[in-house]
């Protein structure tokens, strides 16, 4: 009885040993089942371009034909997938754009990438080792030293040459900012401008209904609106005070001209200034 329950216990002892074995198979050894451990297929994290997505839950696998050999590798329906004969690399670590925006946060050892002629998958393995097993594993399918794969992730990265990453993207989208920029500028000059024209066609309009002041066209030429919004502009006089400004220019001008109309609504003898602009009049007028 002794002796059995001894040998139960040997057997139990010798079981857990192979099952040990089993799941702490070195790398080496679950390389030549890669093509089981692919075909099940494993959990990982799907990044994509977008910084403000959150990477999801994904079963990475490679499906095969019938005559084994790797037909694609897939993390979900309809489009998710690349073909094999479409591969043109794995990359291990920071080598595509997605990782690259990431690399502050990611471990690279953890992250690898199938890149592809139209499409890449970036995700990220629960640990080194798994990370280590799908990349070699991956580029035996494809027939792929870790040299040549490693090199190829280097170049595409370095020249931009990868789907749907252009290397100038940043200087464009700059140089388009910088379009959008002048654009709204000028629109916005335009607009301002505007404003000043009519502030100056409200500041005369005023003026004559006072019945007060000689304006003639002489008088609207020396003060038109693109003059003094130029002159308005070099004094950095504010928009909220454009109305009084302009009345105050030509007021001074007017009275120091002794352009005014008598009671009758007549205009009254001018002084030295006259209307032809000269002597004080240069001084306080725009055209002076």
């Amino acid at each position: 009885m002794i002796t059995d329950e001894s040998d139960s216990a040997d057997d139990s002892e010798e079981s857990e040993s192979d099952s040990d074995g089993d799941t702490h198979m070195s790398l080496k050894d679950q390389l030549k089942q890669f093509d089981k451990i692919a075909a099940t297929g494993q959990l990982f994290l799907k990044y994509t371009g977008k910084r403000r997505r959150k990477p999801q839950d994904r079963i990475v696998k490679v499906s095969f034909d019938n005559k084994y050999k790797p037909k694609q590798i897939s993390w979900g329906s309809g489009s998710r997938h690349i073909d094999f004969n479409e591969i043109l690399y794995i990359a291990w670590g920071h080598w595509t754009p997605v990782f690259e925006a990431r690399k502050d946060q990611l471990n690279k050892d953890l992250c690898f990438s199938v890149v592809g002629k139209q499409q890449i998958l970036d995700v990220q393995a629960q640990s080194k080792e798994m990370a280590e097993l799908w990349v070699k594993g991956l580029r035996k399918l494809i027939g792929h030293t870790d040299e040549k794969s490693d090199k190829l992730a280097k170049q595409a990265l370095e020249s931009g040459n990868l789907p749907g990453f252009n290397k100038n993207k940043d200087v464009s989208e700059a140089k388009r900012a910088e379009r959008e920029h002048k654009k709204r500028t000028k629109s916005l000059m335009l607009l301002q401008q505007d404003l000043f024209v009519m502030t100056t066609t409200t500041v005369f309009r005023n003026l004559e209904e006072e019945r007060i002041w000689d304006i003639d066209q002489s008088v609207r030429e020396r003060f038109n609106a693109k003059s003094l919004y130029e002159l308005a502009l070099r004094e950095d006089i504010p928009w909220r005070q454009w109305n009084h400004w302009v009345r105050e220019k030509i007021v001074t001008y007017l009275r120091e001209n002794s352009r005014f109309r008598d009671r009758n609504g007549s205009n009254a003898p001018r002084g030295f200034g006259g209307a032809g602009g000269g002597g004080v009049g240069v001084g306080v007028g725009v055209g002076g």
